[in-house]
């Protein structure tokens, strides 16, 4: 690497080598190399000297005025210069064919001739053009040469290129269509413009002074415009952080962080861009000037304390243990203020984000069940130019914390929790995991806002069984449980106490298995699942019916450790055993029971595995007997 380019590049411009590239085709010749933006300018190594060709990348410190005196380039140089627009330049490099390139300090162009300013003949290699370097060789053209430099005199406040910068905006802003005024948002890509699009939006974006911060959603939403949707191997979004990569850096974890009601403005043109490019940096405060607070509790059971107001709060339960009713009740409570805790007697909102089922035929007639006071549950979903779809995590945080604040909410309840994380983040990696939740949790706080999760656990019976067993099922990473405030959960319960009045109701128990808030309870709840009708359907004159909770009571202890201890029912083998029993009774006639009838209730309404109902068959003695076409069970 010559020694200009090692100057250029510990002054912070990004510079890389590559090979030459169709030598029959002269105009074909420079390509930027795989993954260059990981390596430049931090690694000298990125430019072996056995490269080709040496380039940088302007947008970064320098900016290249580049002067083609085959296209009138002297005769407006001349006047560019006797206009007083020229700013101060640090080095010049003669072309092959007999131009010059004048390295000036950055000052926001975007990478586009000056043809439309007056100045045919002049381009400004900015916002992620490219400027090749000495000593270059062109094969059969000649080589750059370096022929005045003065990277020594570099001022870093230099601000002669502002006019320029500022006739450029002006003239871009008269006439729609050219330079920063590129294609905006909404119009669509079409194929074989994608890439080329998104680049030229995210340059222009830069040379309006805009961060990555905010350049890098922006850019996003225009990728949506790609029709027909993008195809290929990369998916839009990788293309765009190479846009973005490609026009001003590594800025890829800019992605879904930026505030909400901002970016509108950014999109309508009524907010101005930041002018700094300083958007991350570290900061200090001490302990001593931190004010302490005490937790308030949304949902407190007597002296017991359940849930928190502020933060996220997981419901986790195998399918058909009422995780989802129990969420619906508390919501429903909050909208009446009639939930004991710190918001007992006033009446607040509740935001809903529920995508698996319908609202019409499953979730409003949950909510009726549960008595909710429905002006004040408010269904939210994100309206994008494909339609309605869910709200993603984390890119709809801070918009989510607006509507809490303009609603006067107290609760979001996410249904299911897994639906709202972006499909672009794995479930199973805590790293990704916390990309989702850590900034919900923190809006959480901000917004003073309890979020209720729902979220599965595993129907594996390979986790060992121990106080922390349904804790542990939390489907996905362990980053769920660990930035949850607190997790309640739901399971089956066999009441073996003799004198049970509801010994012919199916038992479930709810109780908080993790909270950092709060000491181990003392108690879970006792409930059952019972169905009401909540209206009538006219047209098709039919009755709505949904669930509801009933609470029957108060069981000491934890669900885990209520659940371990239930004498010979403390294994899935032995509780398959005793459902195997129960269900011959009820089920048999005759003496036998369909093996389909037998089978489809074991695996289905009390969800046991095959080997486990074979392991229970054998210890039963029950045995498979053929009649005629049909198989039956017999209990010897």
């Amino acid at each position: 690497m010559s020694d200009f380019a090692n100057r250029l590049r510990d002054l912070g411009v990004p510079v890389f080598g590559g090979p030459l590239r169709r030598a029959d085709r002269p105009g074909f010749w420079c390509r930027t190399p795989d993954k260059w933006q990981q390596t430049a300018p931090h690694d000298a190594s990125a430019v072996p000297e056995q490269y080709q060709y040496l380039a940088g990348v302007g947008g970064h410190v320098f900016d290249v005025i580049d002067v083609d005196p085959r296209n009138g380039g002297e005769e407006s140089f001349a006047r560019l210069v006797a206009d007083g627009l020229m700013p101060r330049h640090y080095a010049v490099v003669t072309t092959p064919r007999g131009g010059r390139h004048y390295y000036v300090k950055s000052f926001g162009a975007p990478k586009d001739g000056l043809e439309a300013e007056g100045y045919p003949g002049v381009d400004v290699q900015s916002g992620g053009g490219l400027f090749v370097l000495p000593p270059t060789e062109r094969p059969g053209y000649g080589v750059y040469a370096l022929v005045e430099d003065r990277l020594d005199e570099f001022d870093n406040e230099d601000g002669s290129g502002k006019a320029l910068a500022d006739l450029i905006r002006e003239t871009r802003a008269s006439k729609p269509g050219s330079g920063a005024d590129v294609s905006p948002i909404g119009t669509p890509i079409p194929h074989g413009s994608h890439q080329a699009e998104l680049f030229r939006y995210a340059c222009s974006l830069r040379a309006r002074g805009m961060v990555e911060a905010e350049i890098a959603p922006l850019v996003g939403l225009r990728a949506l415009d790609c029709s027909p949707p993008w195809e290929g191997p990369q998916t839009p979004w990788e293309a765009v952080r190479h846009v973005l990569d490609y026009a001003q850096g590594d800025y890829t974890d800019a992605f879904g962080f930026v505030d909400a009601e901002r970016l509108a403005g950014l999109i309508r043109g009524d907010v101005a861009p930041t002018s700094t490019a300083t958007v991350r940096r570290i900061t200090v405060q001490r302990a001593s000037e931190i004010a302490m607070e005490a937790t308030d509790w949304l949902w407190t059971e007597g002296d017991q304390l359940m849930v928190p107001l502020v933060g996220l709060s997981l419901v986790g339960g195998r399918e058909s243990t009422g995780k989802t009713t129990w969420a619906y009740r508390l919501a429903a409570q909050v909208t009446r203020g009639t939930l004991d805790g710190d918001l007992a007697g006033r009446p607040r909102g509740v935001l809903v984000s529920a995508h698996e089922d319908s609202w019409e035929a499953t979730i409003k007639p949950r909510l009726a069940a549960a008595g909710a006071d429905m002006d004040r549950v408010l269904r939210i979903d994100c309206q994008t130019t494909n339609g309605r779809v869910p709200i993603t995590l984390p890119t709809d945080v801070s918009e989510v914390a607006d509507l809490a604040r303009e609603h006067d909410v107290a609760m979001l309840l996410l249904d299911p929790l897994m639906g709202a994380v972006s499909g672009k983040l794995d479930t199973h990696k805590d790293s990704e995991v916390r990309q989702a939740l850590q900034p919900l949790s923190d809006m959480a706080h901000d917004a003073r806002l309890a979020v209720l999760g729902l979220i599965h656990v595993n129907k594996s019976e390979s986790v060992k069984s121990g106080p922390e067993d349904l804790v542990n099922k939390i489907m996905g990473s362990r980053a769920f449980v660990a930035v949850a405030r607190c997790v309640l959960v739901c399971s089956r319960y066999r009441n073996e106490s003799e004198d049970d009045p509801f010994e012919d109701v199916e038992q479930f128990l709810i109780g908080r298995e993790k909270c950092n808030l709060a000491p181990d309870p003392r108690f879970s709840i006792r409930y059952a699942i019972e169905q009401v009708d909540v209206g009538h359907d006219a047209g098709r004159d039919k009755p709505i019916t949904s669930s509801r909770i009933r609470v029957l009571g108060r069981e000491t202890g934890k669900v885990s450790s209520l659940v371990a201890v239930e004498g010979k029912h403390d294994s899935a083998f032995d509780r398959c055993c005793v459902d195997l029993r129960d269900g011959m009774a009820k089920l048999a006639h005759d003496g036998k029971v369909s093996a389909t009838t037998i089978d489809k209730w074991l695996m289905g309404e009390r969800e046991h595995s095959e080997s486990t109902i074979k392991r229970a068959k054998k210890a039963l003695g029950v045995r498979s007997v053929r009649a005629g076409q049909q198989w039956f069970w017999v209990l010897e």
